[in-house]
């Protein structure tokens, strides 16, 4: 591995989604984006919904969406367990205007928890949605 990489492993319930070496890593925090790169200080933190960007020295990314898990860096390797990763390409606006509207929709009955359930439901959507507005190329996103 050369000097300034990083071993990046990401991981989901089904197995490897990538494995590789990068530059750059810049993953959905559960509070913004964190970026990673050579040398970074050990940290664990937990991921929200976005999109995963994984920057090789070739300069030409991989680009997921990733939904919950966690992160863990520590002497230039990277863990991300995550709940759920899927190529950008898989992203398709209507479908992904759909589930939107589909989570909104879906009222909340009962407790403060149903409540919060619905809302990271709804930040995943709109983070859906606005990754495949962007692969499309719309730039109302």
């Amino acid at each position: 591995m050369s000097d300034n990489l990083l071993k990046v492993a990401v991981i989901t319930p089904e197995g490897a989604a990538f494995e590789g070496e990068a530059t750059t890593v810049v993953v959905p925090a559960f509070d913004g984006e964190v970026a990673f790169l050579h040398n970074h200080a050990p940290f664990v933190g937990a991921l929200g919904a976005g999109e995963l960007r994984v920057i090789p020295e070739s300069g030409d990314g991989q680009h997921f969406f990733l939904q919950g898990g966690v992160v863990r860096v520590a002497d230039n390797e990277i863990a991300i367990l995550a709940e759920q990763v899927e190529s950008l390409d898989a992203l398709d606006v209507e479908a992904e205007q759909r589930r939107l509207a589909e989570v909104l929709g879906t009222p909340v009955i009962g407790s403060l928890e149903a409540l919060d359930a619905k809302q990271l439901a709804v930040d995943a959507a709109r983070a859906r949605r606005r990754l495949a507005d962007r692969r499309a190329g719309n730039s109302n996103s």
